[in-house]
């Protein structure tokens, strides 16, 4: 009886051991599953912070190569407003040129005209005297 009794205590000891056993062993094997998915979810969002900073990376550089064109064409605008308004600036100033030039001529015949008008009075008055 007596031996019965511990032989029992001894199954139950065994049953209670290995049943703590396998409890350990799914508690452990839970615990790999968990980290192993943590690990995996903490993978995938820093693939998609990279994936983020790539694509944000890209489209800054898309707009600072938009901006770069934008002002090269508002410099070559300016550029070209430039020229064309130095090219009538001078245009003008010939024209001017030209006028003041032929001013110039009329005013010389002008005068001209006046000396040849004075001289022949002068040589009619004379003529008139004699």
């Amino acid at each position: 009886m007596e031996e019965d009794k511990k032989k029992n205590e001894e199954e139950e000891r065994k049953m209670m051991e290995e049943s703590r056993k396998k409890h350990e062993k799914k508690t452990k094997e839970e615990e790999k599953k968990k980290k192993k998915k943590e690990e995996k979810e903490r993978k995938r969002k820093e693939e998609e912070k990279k994936k983020e900073e790539e694509n944000k990376r890209e489209e800054d550089e898309k707009k600072k190569k938009e901006y770069e064109r934008k002002k090269e064409e508002e410099d070559k605008r300016k550029e070209d407003e430039k020229k064309k308004k130095e090219i009538e600036r001078k245009k003008k100033e010939e024209e001017e040129e030209e006028k003041n030039e032929e001013n110039k001529r009329k005013e010389v015949l002008k005068k001209k005209k006046e000396i040849e008008r004075k001289k022949k009075e002068e040589e009619e008055e004379e003529k008139n005297r004699e």
